[in-house]
């Protein structure tokens, strides 16, 4: 007697290969939404909540670190995925992003 499990192996390897191109992109957005509920909750949560320190100067009430007009946060995008790298980031478009992330200072 001949089991012939092809049909069911293609329809399981086809599935499989439609799982793995998938699987970039959607890790890709969950990266997306987790940087950007960080703005939200005012830190870097990696395990446990590591606040951002607080703002120089002034600060108006209610107003959130790293948040004015909300571009920042909005900027945070997937800028590419293959089968085995995804780049999370802030595009060219705001210039400013990089020296929120790693510090230093500006020329005004």
């Amino acid at each position: 007697m001949i089991n012939d499990n092809a049909p069911e192996f293609l329809r399981i390897a086809n599935a499989y290969q439609k799982a793995k191109k998938a699987i970039p992109r959607k890790m890709a957005i969950y990266a997306v939404n987790h940087f950007k509920r960080n703005f939200k909750l005012q830190g870097f949560q990696d395990g446990s909540l590591k606040k951002w320190p607080a703002r120089a100067g002034k600060m108006r009430k209610g107003n959130n670190i790293l948040i004015k007009s909300g571009r920042l946060r909005r900027g945070v995008k997937i800028l590419r995925t293959s089968g085995s790298r995804t780049v999370i980031g802030v595009g060219a478009e705001i210039p400013y992003a990089r020296i929120h992330n790693e510090g230093g200072k500006i020329k005004i």
